[in-house]
Parts: structure tokens; sequence; C-alpha cells
């Protein structure tokens, strides 16, 4: 009775689509491994009983992905078993969702979806180290399409060194990804950094972007200049201020 007005439930009956049902079962057996713990949580399987539940949930996804026809679901049981395996995100990505995403005749419904972003942000996460710059260049790439996450992908855009950095330029293929980069760099630069917003508006004009850095770099400015008048309580600066608007 309180599905009976559910819209999605009714589309499951109505359609029948037990490859749908299956897929939903099984993410959410998946959640349960793969979510963040709750670290007050006296009843947590045992190491060895998740590991096994994790190598059977595995199974069954790769199974699924092999014989459902459905781009929609393969994008997805590819997702599950990136979760469920992390350390193999990015040989996962480019062996099960790269071909997906190549493919000419690919569902328009599965290139929409934002799930190839959080597929592609796991791959990122694990090249961070050992690929750096490939790794913020994809995560710039997830920045830019998939709103929703943009914090998590920022929190995740660490950047090795200034080489990196400038190689992960050079892979940029648009004005808009290039001035990703530079908003990503900027947001995550603790003094004040003008390069940044000068590179992201030569790199795009037009972007978004450029005003949320340029408030960034104004507030950047303000503590930088008014936190020592507060903590020493010196006017100096705004006495002379005062004194530079009177005088024109």
């Amino acid at each position: 009775d309180s599905l009976k007005n559910n819209t999605f439930a009714r589309y499951l009956q109505n359609n029948k689509d037990t490859q749908l049902l299956a897929y939903l079962i099984l993410a959410k057996k998946c959640e349960a491994l793969t979510a963040p713990a709750d670290y007050w949580d006296t009843n947590q399987d045992d190491t060895t009983n998740t590991t096994a539940t994790k190598a059977q949930l595995l199974a069954e996804a790769r199974n699924a992905y092999k014989n459902t026809r459905s781009d929609f679901l393969k994008l997805r049981y590819a997702y599950q078993i990136q979760k469920l395996a992390p350390q193999n995100a990015a040989q996962t990505y480019n062996e099960l969702i790269a071909p997906l995403l190549a493919n000419k005749n690919a569902d328009p419904l599965m290139l929409k979806s934002v799930v190839q972003y959080w597929a592609l942000a796991y791959k990122a996460g694990q090249m961070i180290t050992t690929n750096n710059a490939e790794a913020l260049y994809l995560f710039a790439k997830c920045f830019l399409n998939d709103p929703e996450k943009r914090e998590l992908y920022l929190f995740n855009f660490r950047i090795a060194d200034q080489n990196a950095f400038d190689k992960a330029l050079t892979l940029a293929r648009t004005p808009d990804e290039n001035a990703t980069l530079w908003l990503m760099r900027g947001s995550r630069t603790k003094e004040l950094d003008f390069e940044s917003l000068t590179k992201l508006y030569e790199s795009n004009p037009s972007s978004p972007f450029l005003n949320l850095l340029l408030s960034r770099e104004l507030n950047q400015i303000e503590r930088q200049l008014l936190s020592p008048i507060f903590i020493t309580s010196d006017s100096t600066l705004i006495n002379t201020t005062s004194q530079q608007q009177n005088a024109h």
C-alpha cells in the first residue's frame, strides 16, 4: 500500500523489467559494503565475511555485466565493480566502461548519465599518485560535467608538482576544460594566486567560473589585509587608505 502511488514501483510492475530490478537488488547489497562505515556500530560483519561477500558480489556484477544487453545497466554494473574493488578502478574503467562510451551506437541515455563521471573519478583517484597529471585532468573533467559532486572532485584534486599541472593543461581538449583546471588550482591554493585568475580568463573569458574565482581571490585579499588589523588592532592600513581617498 505504501508504494501504490510510487511511479517507479508502477513502472517495474507494469513493464516487468526484471533486469532493472535485479540491478537494484545487487546495488543495495553493494551499498552495505561500500558506503562509509558507522564506527559506532558494534554489529559490523567481520573482515572474513566481508571479503567473501565482496567476492561473491563481484562475481555477480561481472556476470550481469556480461549477460545484459542494456548499456544503461552495463555502465552501472561496472561502477559497482569499481566500488567493490577500488584498487582496480582504472583497469575496470578501461576494460568495461571506456568501450561503452566509445561505441558509436551506444544508448544515448547511457551517454548522458553522470554515472560515467562517478566511475571516471574512481579511476582518477587510483591514479593520483602514479599518474598525477592525467588524474588532475580527469578530476577537472568530472568537475566540469557533474556539478552535484564538485566538492568531492575538488577535495581530491591534489597537485604533485608544477610539472604535473603543466602536463595536465596539455591534456585539456577545450577552453572549458582548461579553465576548469585553473579554477581548481586557484581554489586549492591558500595564498594569493592571480596567475590562476588570469589564466582562467585567458582560457575562456566567458567562463561562469570566472566570477567564482574572482570572489575567492577578493576574499583572500581581504583576509590577508584585514587579519593583521583584527589581530594587532593596527589601523595604519585603514588610515592610509582613508588619506588616499580624501586626497583624490
